[in-house]
């Protein structure tokens, strides 16, 4: 069976959707699903192009079809900052609060509260640019040498999708 991943990023009050341009091949929906589940995957934007890092290797997706940017209206991003990821999650298992934070009904997020952003990598650069100082480079080892010594913004993994193609 042939399946699509598709993950969402966050960096603050922003969000990136990628799909990953690669069909992936499992027996099962249930071994898709765990080995989606299991990808440690962030990204980086940099100027003119995304970088997607797995593991041991990464991925440049400068298509357009690969991606969509939204953000957080200002309203709710200043009342409630920004999304959980995995290590508040974590945390807050730890701590044994996550169910109270997760069915709170103020926490309860839609599509109105975000903005669709139709935007070029090299605009939502500029956009994140005048808010955010970019910080992260490419992991040492991993050889683009284009991108040498450029600093881009670190999206961290926020939520994964699977479509069987």
């Amino acid at each position: 069976m042939r399946f699509v991943f598709t993950f969402g990023f966050q960096l603050n009050e922003w969000e990136v959707e990628i799909e990953i341009p690669k069909d992936y091949r499992f027996p099962s929906e249930e071994e898709a699903r765990e080995a989606c589940r299991g990808m440690n995957v962030e990204a980086i934007l940099f100027s003119d192009r995304i970088a997607v890092l797995f593991e041991r290797e990464y991925m440049i997706l400068d298509d357009r079809e690969s991606y969509q940017f939204r953000k957080l209206r200002d309203e709710v991003y200043e009342q409630f900052g920004a999304l959980l990821c995995p290590e508040d999650i974590s945390e807050l298992i730890d701590k044994g609060t996550f169910a109270e934070i997760l069915l709170a009904e103020n926490y309860m997020f839609d599509e109105t509260d975000y903005l669709e952003l139709d935007l070029s990598v090299d605009e939502a650069y500029q956009l994140l640019a005048e808010k955010y100082e970019p910080q992260q480079e490419l992991p040492f080892g991993l050889g683009c040498a284009e991108l040498k010594g450029e600093k881009g913004f670190h999206f961290k993994s926020l939520y994964y999708q699977m479509i069987q193609n």
